[in-house]
């Protein structure tokens, strides 16, 4: 089963065992893993016949087969023991985020709704881009820093500016994929317009407000029935606190000169200040996913920008691939 799901995903021969099997709410795949589900699902089964009403049903624990079921109590992964199968997933859940590609999955539980795209089966993503979209969030994208595992003298610099060529890098930092970057944040925003529009918000995009700090541009302002929302979108790295980058997009508009901006020109009832905060790997903050709900925005939704922003991985990854523009060196 994994020697063809990474023939088919084109993963990489030491993708983690733990990614392929994690639940897709723990930022894995979610194959099961039947070599151990199996002897915990059967032992589970068999024990329930103990609370069955028919006393011939439980007359069967008696047998010599069922007892040796019920001995076989825990099974073990890697030298640890799990006796059931939700021990068996948070091990599986561990084991992916202590790995090296693994560790920026671990907020990955915190908003369920994100994963729908992972296992619905649906044309949220067409086969290539599902396929790219996966290696981003596992963060299996061939790059210099990747390759050179076990290869100590290995260049590993970035041929455009000499940093270390790591998938982080090209998608959050590297200048040669500045304006690609730029078009990912533009494309969950005009994702969440052509969301919003539809259930009735008026939008007014990226205004230019003065404070006495300077101009402020959030992403956009939504207003219905008298209610104003701020909103900025925000797509920061997989180390990154997603509810602290939340909290100082707030902080960051939540000024009195804004607020009475706003009070002057729409009069709303309330004001609202609220962010997108995602992760490269298409995690989105638990309050940003709170914060679009509020807001009438669908779950769907929710998958669907997490989606985008891994299918937007991709199209940087082939621009700095594509790309020969460097910075020269003084």
């Amino acid at each position: 089963m994994r020697s063809a799901v990474r023939s088919w995903l084109k993963l990489p021969k030491d993708t983690s065992i733990a990614f392929l099997h994690a639940r897709a709410v723990d930022g894995g795949l979610g194959l099961p893993l039947l070599e151990h589900e199996i002897p915990l699902m059967k032992r589970a089964r068999t024990a329930r016949m103990a609370m069955s009403p028919d006393p011939v049903v439980r007359a069967m624990l008696e047998t010599p087969a069922a007892r040796k079921v019920l001995r076989a109590r825990q099974t073990s992964l890697n030298g640890t023991v799990v006796a059931t199968r939700q021990g068996l997933r948070s091990l599986l859940a561990q084991q992916l985020y202590s790995s090296v590609d693994g560790r920026g999955l671990a907020p990955a539980p915190q908003v369920p709704a994100q994963h729908q795209w992972v296992t619905a089966g649906d044309m949220t993503l067409n086969g290539h881009a599902y396929v790219g979209a996966i290696k981003i969030r596992g963060n299996l994208v061939a790059t210099a820093l990747r390759s050179a595992r076990g290869r100590p003298h290995t260049d590993i610099r970035c041929d455009c500016c000499g940093r270390p060529e790591a998938l982080s890098h090209i998608l959050q930092s590297c200048p040669r994929t500045h304006a690609s970057r730029i078009a990912r944040h533009d494309k969950i925003v005009d994702l969440v317009i052509s969301s919003a529009e539809k259930i009735g918000y008026s939008i007014c995009r990226e205004p230019a407000i003065p404070t006495p700090a300077g101009i402020r541009k959030p992403d956009l302002i939504l207003v219905r029935d008298c209610d104003l929302t701020i909103l900025d979108v925000t797509i920061v790295a997989d180390n990154a606190d997603l509810e602290q980058s939340h909290q100082d997009k707030q902080v960051y508009y939540d000024v009195p000169a804004i607020r009475e901006w706003a009070q002057r020109r729409y009069e709303p009832r309330h004001i609202a200040f609220e962010a997108l905060a995602m992760s490269w790997r298409g995690l989105l903050a638990s309050r940003s996913a709170a914060a679009l709900r509020r807001l009438g925005l669908s779950a769907r939704f929710i998958s669907l920008a997490s989606a985008m922003a891994l299918e937007c991985g991709t199209w940087i990854v082939n621009h700095f691939r594509r790309s020969t523009f460097t910075i020269r060196s003084r």
